[in-house]
């Protein structure tokens, strides 16, 4: 025993020398067993259920102490039985060797290990006798104990050899442990262990989710001074860069215990998810989130009232990275653009389309030497659309559009988010960057691409987008300009009376829960200062009962001037747009949708669906609520060649529309693969290499094939029992 002994204490003294001790995840009971079935021939002493190797002294050591491990320097676990064979008596080669064996094979660092003075000085633990608390040292275990036998204990175990007055003396492992290593403290072992686990886990969550990439763009976003008061954060995030970048270096075996190290020894370097740097740093990992979105919403977090004096984000050393890439690809021309001219149209089609004539004319059709009528002045001719012939986009385009001789728009005030423009490269010959066959590209109102804003909103908010059924509303977009404080909330009543809104446990943020349906509130805001969203969403159409699901929407408090929603069913987005305020408590229905064996039969839709305002207004230098000639009627540029790649969408382009601004001319989500890497600086870059809005552009109205919408024309041509026909097309 003294040997061995001796050398455990010796191994200890390595272990100390690392700067930290540690508990691994193998049980001490484990350890034990190894310890003890590792004697072949272990001699029994007093009884048969008891051995010479066998007490509860040493038992109790190893239990509590033989899981203690530290890390050396190459980040490898290093336990108290890595003693060298040769050195180790006979009798316990196996029972260390199992012992080691069994932590190597098996362990990790389950937490440090840190001992309590309150456990130490416990007098029923007979470690040492009334220990201090300024000690430099402390025992663990117990060193010996003697035992002189009595009459009785011979007459126990009449058949051991003890002779009454025989003192024997007990030797046992023990080890003394530094006072760094005791927490002198009203918290218990259990509590410290819990935090710097926590510290741990916070750290690993940062280098495993957050690329060094990242995290030198925030340090330069700062130096560059978009992001307010993020100076408190840069000691820790230069400090987390230094050691992501090390950590990366690392084997899987070997991060663990990096990551173990570095949060006992930068503790400050741990920044917490939950933290405005946090979520800055998780915005620009995801993928999802534009650069400049990113930077805006921490900074308003951080200082809600001065939050957009911060500059524009922008990263030297990605710029140059992308440059880098850029340049020695050939893309750089590619990315000088401007607004796209009839004249590009004709040349590029025949560039680029193998189709015939008449296949193009129904593909895309340019209207030369137009001789448009008279705009007229219709204020209120809107209010006989009602009553028109709804022709589906598809047989417009193949049906009537080649019989046209002239075709005009009206242009209603729903449409003001519609107003899109062309672009196309300066150098027709520049390298494409789009995922079709083409570079040509497009832009809509606001920079929205076409999508729908209230799907976008929602999404960024975090709810389910992609169910086959969905409800959502958003209110208050315009906060910046004419900002309301209200409290909307979407509910739906299912066919079998089950109603889901804020109260209802069917919330994904209480418990997850589902109704029969499947259906479940995901996104519950409550007086947003920006953009509110609220959605609710069913996911399985097979659990879909037949019947009327009542959508409405209830003003839970609040002033407020309306409010808008969606609904998506069956592949179709029907937008609704309530156009005054509701009072307090009040409900105001937006349809009532008829399911069927789970598929849309029919949707009673309220008022609110959207359609034509009255009241004039100027958009593109057009008047709204009138007629104006349409110059070019084509598809979307991805739908130009072959299959198509994403949303095709069907643009009217109108004679003298002109973007009132600078035209953004890139969207991430158009470009190829190759530049994905680059995203966060083409995200910026995008929105920086604005083109000129200039004369003779391609600008007009597009339409999402995936979103319901609809458009009243009027046509000139080859048309049964009149030369002018009126019609209304639905996408």
């Amino acid at each position: 025993m003294e040997a061995i002994r001796k050398l455990l204490q010796e191994q200890f003294k390595n272990l100390l020398a690392t700067g930290h001790l540690f508990r691994s995840n193998i049980e001490g009971d484990l350890l034990w067993m190894a310890y003890i079935e590792g004697f072949n021939n272990d001699p029994i002493f007093r009884a048969t259920n008891s051995s010479v190797h066998n007490c509860n002294y040493c038992h109790n050591f190893v239990r509590h102490y033989g899981p203690i491990v530290a890390i050396n320097q190459n980040y490898e676990l290093i336990s108290l039985f890595d003693i060298e064979d040769d050195k180790i008596p006979d009798e316990y080669k196996k029972s260390i060797k199992d012992m080691h064996d069994l932590i190597h094979a098996q362990g990790k660092v389950k937490d440090i290990f840190i001992e309590s003075f309150a456990h130490l000085s416990d007098p029923r633990i007979p470690y040492e006798e009334n220990p201090k608390n300024n000690q430099p040292t402390y025992r663990i275990g117990v060193e010996h104990n003697i035992k002189r036998y009595l009459a009785e204990d011979v007459a126990r175990w009449p058949n051991s050899g003890i002779q009454v007055g025989h003192v024997e003396t007990f030797r046992h492992f023990y080890l003394d442990l530094p006072r760094e290593y005791v927490n002198f403290g009203s918290e218990s072992r259990e509590e410290i262990m819990s935090i710097r686990r926590s510290t741990k886990e916070a750290f690993q969550r940062i280098l495993n989710e957050v690329s060094p990439d990242v995290m030198q763009l925030v340090i330069e976003l700062e130096e560059q001074g978009s992001l307010l008061n993020a100076a408190q954060y840069m000691p820790s995030l230069k400090k987390c860069l230094e050691v992501a970048e090390q950590y990366q270096s690392l084997g899987t075996k070997q991060r663990d215990n990096f990551v173990w190290i570095q949060s006992l020894e930068n503790r400050g370097a741990v920044i917490k998810a939950s933290s405005a740097m946090g979520k800055l740093l998780e915005a620009l990992s995801d993928g999802e989130t534009s650069l400049e979105k990113a930077c805006e919403d921490y900074n308003y977090r951080v200082d809600p009232a001065n939050y957009r004096r911060a500059t524009a984000p922008v990263s030297k050393s990605a710029i140059l990275k992308a440059q880098e890439f850029i340049e020695k690809n050939g893309f750089e021309e590619s990315f000088i653009r401007r607004c796209a001219t009839i004249e590009d149209i004709q040349a590029d089609l025949v560039l680029f389309s193998n189709q015939t004539e008449t296949q193009t004319k129904t593909k895309v059709s340019i209207f030369d030497n137009l001789k448009p009528t008279a705009v007229a002045k219709t204020n209120n001719m809107a209010k006989g659309f009602d009553k028109l012939e709804k022709v589906p986009i598809d047989a417009f385009m193949a049906d009537f559009l080649p019989r046209c001789e002239n075709v005009e728009v009206y242009l209603d005030n729903i449409h003001k988010n519609n107003f899109m423009t062309l672009l196309t490269s300066n150098n027709k010959d520049s390298k494409r960057i789009f995922k079709w066959m083409n570079n040509f590209s497009w832009s809509y109102v606001g920079g929205n691409a076409g999508k729908s804003m209230i799907k976008t909103a929602v999404k960024q908010a975090g709810g389910n987008v992609e169910a086959p059924f969905r409800f959502s509303i958003m209110w208050n977009e315009d906060w910046q300009a004419n900002p309301v404080t209200v409290d909307f909330d979407a509910h739906a009543i299912e066919p079998n009376g089950v109603e889901i809104f804020y109260s209802t446990p069917y919330r994904k943020d209480r418990g997850n829960q589902m109704t029969p349906c499947s259906g479940q509130l995901d996104i519950d805001m409550i007086n947003p200062p920006r953009t509110g969203v609220e959605n609710i969403y069913w996911t399985n159409t097979a659990r879909l009962k037949d019947g009327k699901y009542v959508l409405f929407i209830n003003n839970f408090g609040g002033t407020n001037r309306g409010c808008k929603a969606e609904i998506f069913i069956d592949g179709v987005t029907y937008q609704y747009h309530v156009t005054k305020a509701f009072r307090n408590k009040e409900n105001q229905t937006i349809a009532e949708v008829w399911i069927k064996d789970g598929h849309l039969q029919k949707i009673d839709h309220s008022q609110w669906l959207v359609k034509e305002e009255t009241k004039r207004e100027t958009v593109y230098g057009l008047d709204t609520c009138q007629f104006h000639p349409v110059s070019l009627v084509c598809v979307s540029p991805n739908y130009w060649q072959g299959e198509g790649v994403g949303n095709k969408h069907y643009f009217f382009m109108l004679k003298g529309a002109k973007a009132p601004e600078k035209i953004r001319s890139i969207y991430n989500e158009f470009l190829i693969p190759e530049l994905y890497n680059y995203r966060k600086v083409l995200e910026v870059l995008g929105n920086q290499l604005k083109v000129d809005s200039t004369p003779n552009q391609l600008s007009g109205l597009g339409f999402n094939a995936t979103v319901r919408d609809e458009v009243v024309l009027r046509l000139t041509g080859d048309f049964e029992n009149n030369k002018q026909k009126l019609i209304k097309v639905t996408f």
